[in-house]
């Protein structure tokens, strides 16, 4: 599958950006002499959220939420001059929820916020966001749209929030936010709601009866520019990849709630098997990939469709596409310093206080300077991370499918293989893993 970016407009804004504060022993939000105001695309407006929830976890979260959401609205308002009631809640929100001692209070907080406001996008902040497939799907359960360790892939989703445009006649029929366009429509789903089970529904654009709605509003209805909904041609290339330095996998979070797999998807017209391994690798998580072996090719349904799996380790110096810290002063920002895009009002020079702890709290809540893997979702993929063998055997970590997960296993057990002669004129640049 191709992944659309869209440029957003160069005065974006219209945004409401809130980093959460008050939670036990957080951590940072980002490195010292950083700001959130660093973050923020142009005309945003930002403040301070202090959450405060009940010693008990309960029915009192959601209203302690809506609370302190009042509050931030009215801080934000006022500091963009527009006075200290709101008339109402803004239509467009992100809150960013850092790393607390055990965890439990960082994903308690998230959920706080969801029950409190449907249409919030939350971002869960944490070092091993990328490094740790159990806590990706526990952040995303709990009720978060994205988890990342990257200040520069935090600038980019919140340019991209800010960039929804609104004034039309739609309601997202999954968190009911109201006012959108068909354009505004096709990027709001898989950057809102990508990791959410598949949801059938009446397209409000065209009234079709559709058995999953995302899929049909991505291929049915995409905005000008968009490249053309995927031709499948019946062949899949897949790859395995394997970190040098620790063994860890790289594993890809999987659309609608189906958990973790491998990179991989159907093969272009045109394009060689090799080609596409690197391109879904690429696409779905944020990697580029250098392939050094093949480890099956197989056929299936009387030959109605096939695949090939590689073996391949990330290339460090290639370009994913995709984890560049570049785009929209994102670089300056993951740095802590530099000119940014900007943003009227501040939440405050780390969103929070409070260090580092001996029960466990991170040091800096977004630490990477580089988003790879990729944590801004969309409809490759709500993001990617590595893992261990361990950590994928955990019962917390759902997968796809464990018939091609098996060949992680099987990689660090195999030795060597010797390339089947029929295979050679197909892969002959490819030794047999």
């Amino acid at each position: 599958m191709h992944g659309f970016k869209r440029s957003p407009p160069a005065a974006a804004g219209g945004v409401a950006v809130y980093a959460v504060d008050g939670l036990p022993q957080q951590a940072p939000l980002l490195p010292a002499g950083a700001a959130v105001a660093d973050l923020l695309p142009r005309g945003a407006r930002a403040a301070a959220l202090p959450l405060f929830l009940p010693q008990r976890s309960g029915g009192g979260d959601a209203a302690a939420a809506s609370q302190s959401l009042a509050a931030a609205r009215r801080a934000a308002a006022a500091g963009a001059g527009g006075g200290v009631e709101p008339a109402a809640a803004p239509a467009l929100e992100a809150a960013l929820v850092p790393a607390a001692a055990g965890g439990d209070a960082q994903l308690r907080a998230v959920r706080a916020l969801r029950a409190a406001a449907p249409a919030l996008f939350i971002v869960f902040c944490h070092p091993e966001a990328t490094e740790d497939p159990a806590l990706r799907i526990a952040a995303f359960a709990a009720g978060a749209n994205m988890a990342t360790a990257s200040a520069a892939a935090v600038a980019r989703a919140l340019a991209a929030v800010a960039a929804t445009r609104l004034g039309g006649a739609l309601r997202c029929a999954w968190c009911g936010l109201a006012g959108l366009t068909p354009e505004s429509y096709w990027h709001h789903q898989p950057l809102h709601h990508i990791y959410e089970p598949i949801l059938p529904g009446s397209c409000p654009i065209c009234g079709h009866a559709a058995s999953n709605l995302a899929r049909h509003l991505h291929d049915c209805h995409p905005p000008p520019g968009a490249p053309p909904p995927e031709r499948r041609t019946g062949v899949f290339a897949l790859v395995v990849v394997r970190r040098p330095r620790d063994g860890k996998f790289l594993v890809t979070q999987e659309f609608a709630g189906q958990g973790m797999w491998l990179p991989g998807g159907g093969v272009d017209e045109g394009e060689s098997l090799a080609a596409a391994a690197v391109r879904e690798a690429r696409e779905e998580a944020g990697v580029a990939v250098r392939l050094t072996g093949v480890l099956t090719f197989e056929a299936h349904h009387g030959g109605e469709w096939r695949r090939v799996i590689f073996l391949g380790e990330p290339d460090e110096g290639g370009d994913a596409g995709g984890g560049e810290a570049a785009a929209g002063g994102a670089a300056a920002a993951a740095a802590g310093g530099g000119e940014a895009a900007g943003g009227a009002g501040s939440a405050g020079g780390g969103g929070g206080g409070g260090g580092a702890s001996s029960g466990g709290a991170a040091a800096v809540s977004l630490p990477a300077p580089r988003d790879s893997p990729k944590s801004v979702p969309d409809f490759e993929s709500a993001g990617a991370c590595y893992a261990s063998l361990e950590q994928l055997a955990s019962p917390g970590v759902p997968l796809r499918s464990e018939a091609e997960v098996r060949w992680f296993w099987r990689c660090g057990e195999a030795g060597p293989l010797e390339m089947p002669a029929a295979w050679a004129r197909v892969f002959g640049e490819f030794a047999l893993s």
